[in-house]
């Protein structure tokens, strides 16, 4: 168990349930001392009878017992460290009963947001959260969300977690996305990646300034998000510190992609009409994303969030986007850890693991989680205990190294 003693939990959290743990072994250790001394005081022959063998029966429950208790007491803290900032959360609200001022000071982090007018005169909504004393800031972390996704609602935990963990993070609503605008005022139209990702860019860049200077820096991305944060590294050499990429898009599956001909048709049909609707192949998104259903239901309940397909343009775009990225897998350098389900039918693990070997990283790490789907945290609890676990472990440890990016080049 390797997860607890890397996140920040509360000191007097922490020190109770080691307390307790002590507490414990010392019990078992009287009531080992009393066993035996009952065991001398028995009856002298069935000690001769039994030989050996008895001793080590009556001894091998206690050590089991000493194992399972541990294991126990270890569990109670890895679930303090993740699930008790999402504890609470319902299928109407990440924030469960609470406001999210009172969520915020539950778990010991400040919030701001601000709307920002990019080059293109666009309205974008950004936020950011920092950890409250006596917590101390190691790093910045810089989150992109995915297509049909928002940085406000089920996001916003992650960006909560790193937080409490020493992060300042930010993340902002891409174009068309959660409460920015898009254009001409239609949702979750992407025509064109490159804006969406000078958006990200800027952003970045001018959060790191005026609240991170001197602090290592890291992107973390999911699906779609993988692709824009992919494109940020392959542009800014040198300016992070580090890449999550948890369930990217850099391929499309085959189980869900538009089939054949459709794909060349889109090409023509998005000239002619780029807002018309793609039915795909399989279901939705959410449907085959979020293994637990009260989380889909949590995740439709964003009040930004609309039901539809994705329109032609945006869907030749996304596909042009996994082809290039994966013609330049070689020229990614970042660190790089790359989680992803098992059971991902949205975006390919294959094309994950292909990019962990192509990638020119010296400092590279690959988890694909058998038999988790495309949204890891739309998992059940014990997979999300461990795999937030190993992201906020490999942040960590980055953290304390102190960093590498080259800042003047953010």
């Amino acid at each position: 168990m390797h997860l607890w003693p890397t996140m920040r939990i509360r000191d007097s959290f922490k020190i109770a349930y080691l307390k307790k743990l002590e507490w414990n072994l010392h019990r078992m250790n009287n009531e080992k001392k009393q066993k035996s001394q009952e065991t001398s005081n028995s009856n002298q022959q069935r000690l001769l009878d039994d030989g050996d063998d008895n001793s080590t029966n009556q001894q091998q429950p206690v050590k089991t017992s000493k194992v399972v208790l541990i294991c126990r007491e270890i569990l109670m803290l890895v679930t303090c460290c993740y699930c008790c900032f999402c504890c609470g959360a319902n299928e109407q609200s990440p924030f469960g009963t609470l406001s999210p001022t009172e969520f915020y000071a539950k778990h010991q982090v400040t919030h701001s947001s601000e709307y920002i007018t990019n080059s293109g005169g666009f309205k974008l909504f950004t936020q950011w959260w920092a950890p409250l004393p006596p917590t101390k800031t190691i790093g910045c972390v810089a989150v992109v969300h995915g297509f049909t996704s928002e940085s406000s609602w089920f996001l916003q935990l992650t960006s909560i977690l790193f937080a409490k963990n020493g992060f300042s993070v930010c993340a902002m609503d891409h174009r068309g996305h959660g409460f920015s605008d898009g254009i001409d005022n239609l949702m979750y139209h992407i025509p064109d990646i490159n804006p969406v990702v000078e958006d990200c860019m800027q952003y970045f860049k001018t959060f790191r300034e005026n609240h991170a200077p001197d602090l290592p820096a890291f992107l973390y991305s999911e699906s779609l998000g993988g692709a824009i944060a992919l494109y940020i590294t392959l542009r800014q050499k040198g300016a992070w510190d580090g890449l999550i990429l948890n369930g990217a898009m850099c391929g499309i599956s085959a189980k869900i992609k538009p089939p054949w001909p459709l794909e060349h048709i889109l090409s023509v049909v998005a000239a002619v009409v780029p807002t018309w609707r793609v039915v795909p192949t399989r279901g939705s998104l959410l449907e085959v994303s979020l293994k637990e259903e009260w989380k889909a239901k949590l995740a439709l309940a964003s009040p930004k969030r609309v039901a539809m397909r994705p329109r032609a343009a945006t869907a030749v775009e996304l596909i042009r986007v996994c082809k290039e990225l994966q013609g330049r897998f070689e020229e990614v350098d970042v660190p790089l850890l790359v989680v992803h389900g098992g059971d991902d039918i949205v975006c390919d693990p294959a094309c994950a693991k292909e990019l962990f070997e192509r990638a020119a990283s010296t400092d590279k790490t690959l988890k694909i989680y058998p038999g988790m789907w495309h949204l890891l945290v739309g998992e059940p609890e014990e997979n999300v205990n461990l795999v937030f676990g190993d992201m906020v472990e490999w942040l960590e440890n980055r953290a304390r190294r102190g960093g590498v990016a080259n800042d003047g080049e953010a």
